[in-house]
């Protein structure tokens, strides 16, 4: 059975195909959250940790805490987290 979070869904773009529920449209393609499907847990799980990966990076160079960066990496893993529970 594959397993879906309502706190993400996929839009129609090939690449970056996450988005998180609170964003209504794609700014990319154009697609909108309430014809598009859930996510699946295992490719959010993938996203996020892709994400953080990247965020990692970005604070290591800066060295600034209290940045929006700092503060969207503390959402991944909380959202990581809830997801890991499931």
């Amino acid at each position: 059975m594959i397993k879906t979070t309502s706190k993400y869904w996929d839009c129609e773009c090939l690449d970056f195909y996450i988005r998180p529920a609170k964003q209504d449209k794609c700014d990319d393609c154009g697609t909108v959250r309430e014809e598009q499907p859930d996510s699946r847990i295992e490719e959010v799980i993938r996203f996020l940790k892709e994400e953080l990966q990247g965020l990692d990076c970005i604070i290591d160079d800066l060295e600034c805490f209290g940045s929006k960066d700092v503060i969207r990496r503390q959402q991944i893993l909380n959202d990581l987290d809830e997801l890991l529970k499931d």
